[in-house]
């Protein structure tokens, strides 16, 4: 039995010896990674301070402020720390105006949680905190909007558009062959698409039909002076394509965009973010390609893929240290 145990474990180790074997992650920080004479030290050693202790990558990402970047960040691997410590950076080291750099999350909750971190960060003043933009996509178009003087309702319960579509539905003698929140999400997609009624060429009777519907939905709300969520996006993309002024303005307002949930973006979001961010495409975005989960939305994480085609001289940086799996391993 022993000669058999001995033989099966040879066979194993034999096995296992072709088997490649990734890299051991480096264990350096900031600590050793950036000498004390270096110009920008200081902020590391405010960093290391507060208990922030960013590796290699993270480091580079973090000075990397000019030009487009892309981040690769799965889960795990301090990507929110990066965006918050690059910030601080900009502010600090590099001395942008807070009012030039916009954050751009997915979320309101993440918006206010990542502007109170920014705000902790040594050397951060509170009028700093206070002139720098964290929003979701949503917040910064509808801003832009009524800057801009549109002073129409928003056309936000989810019921009383749904009535709306029903009413709509009725009056085509197509009450019973459709679903309202069916015609919605076609109507949302259409929209992240840059699809407005005459943009769409029908294929089918249905396809008419549906066009239709979708014409008559915003026959309905300009009549009755509303816009929608996906309005917000959707007006702001054509206001800033035909009113260079207006572009002009807000390219040079926001200097410095950062993109966090990159591979959630829609089609009109990035097609938005390209527009503010031209010509000096100081644009940052943080993703994850392997997680897309607003794909319902038109997201598309081909626009991960192919950032480095779209921005030829993109940097990009590998957050590949998995800290929540380490902390697992190590308890």
């Amino acid at each position: 039995m022993e000669k058999v145990a001995n033989l099966k474990f040879k066979e194993i180790k034999e096995v296992f010896s072709h088997v490649p074997v990734s890299e051991k992650a480096s264990t350096m920080t900031s600590i050793q990674i950036v000498d004390d004479i270096e110009k920008d030290s200081f902020y590391f050693r405010a960093l290391e301070q507060e208990n922030i202790m960013l590796n290699q990558n993270q480091i580079d990402a973090v000075r990397q402020t000019d030009g487009p970047l892309l981040i690769i960040a799965g889960a795990g691997t301090g990507k929110t720390t990066v965006l918050i410590s690059r910030i601080g950076y900009m502010l600090t080291v590099k001395k942008i105006p807070a009012s030039n750099i916009l954050l751009v999350t997915y979320t309101k909750k993440a918006a206010n949680e990542m502007k109170e971190r920014i705000g902790q960060i040594p050397g951060i003043t509170p009028a700093m905190k206070s002139q720098l933009y964290t929003g979701t996509f949503h917040s910064l178009f509808l801003r832009i909007l009524r800057e801009q003087g549109d002073k129409r309702k928003v056309l936000s319960n989810e019921r009383f558009k749904q009535v709306i579509i029903k009413k709509i539905l009725q009056d085509m003698n197509l009450k019973d062959d459709y679903q309202p929140e069916t015609i919605l999400s076609m109507i949302s997609y259409w929209k992240n698409q840059i699809l407005r009624p005459n943009d769409i060429k029908p294929e089918s009777s249905i396809e008419e039909e549906l066009k239709q519907i979708y014409k008559q939905y915003e026959d309905w709300k300009e009549n009755n002076q509303y816009i929608d969520f996906d309005d917000f996006m959707l007006e702001t993309y054509f206001l800033l394509t035909y009113e260079p002024e207006v572009l002009k303005y807000y390219q040079e307002k926001f200097k410095y965009i950062l993109v966090d949930e990159f591979q959630d973006t829609s089609y009109i979001q990035y097609e938005l973010m390209k527009l503010l961010a031209a010509p000096q495409n100081n644009l940052c975005v943080v993703g994850d390609d392997a997680q897309t989960i607003y794909g319902f939305r038109g997201a598309e994480s081909h626009f991960i893929l192919n950032f480095d085609k779209v921005f030829p001289h993109a940097q990009q940086v590998l957050l590949d240290i998995n800290y929540r799996r380490l902390i697992k391993l190590l308890v």
